[in-house]
């Protein structure tokens, strides 16, 4: 009598698949280059220009190597896609839609250059 989770075709035959485990995987690690990270850095958005929007890398450690490297104002990073996203790509490169430093700066200009609405000349 053979157990029906042990065969491929089995009730987990898709469970290797939808955690990314499975035994028919390559390696590699698939990115998609997202719009915040090609506005945040200029080598994010060559690549797309020049390559498309998607990178193939050999591993996830190598991904993020090269997120680290990319030039710009801004951080970007490697963000793993969750398991039920049907994209085709194990992760995605992103970067903030803005800059907390700067956004902070903005707020204390607003704040000091606001009066008090019963203030008398």
């Amino acid at each position: 009598m053979s157990d029906s989770d042990d065969d491929e075709s089995g009730p987990n035959a898709d469970l290797g698949a939808f955690l990314g485990t499975s035994a028919a995987s390559d390696g590699s690690y698939v990115v998609d280059v997202k719009r915040s990270a090609r506005r945040a850095s200029r080598g994010a958005g060559e690549w797309v220009r020049d390559e498309g929007p998607t990178r193939e890398f050999a591993s996830k450690a190598a991904a993020r190597e090269w997120a680290a490297a990319l030039d710009g104002d801004r951080t970007v990073w490697v963000q793993d896609a969750v398991p039920h996203d049907d994209s085709g790509v194990d992760g995605y490169l992103v970067a903030r839609r803005y800059d907390p430093e700067r956004s902070r700066a903005r707020e204390q200009a607003a704040a000091t250059a606001q009066t008090p609405l019963d203030r008398r000349e």
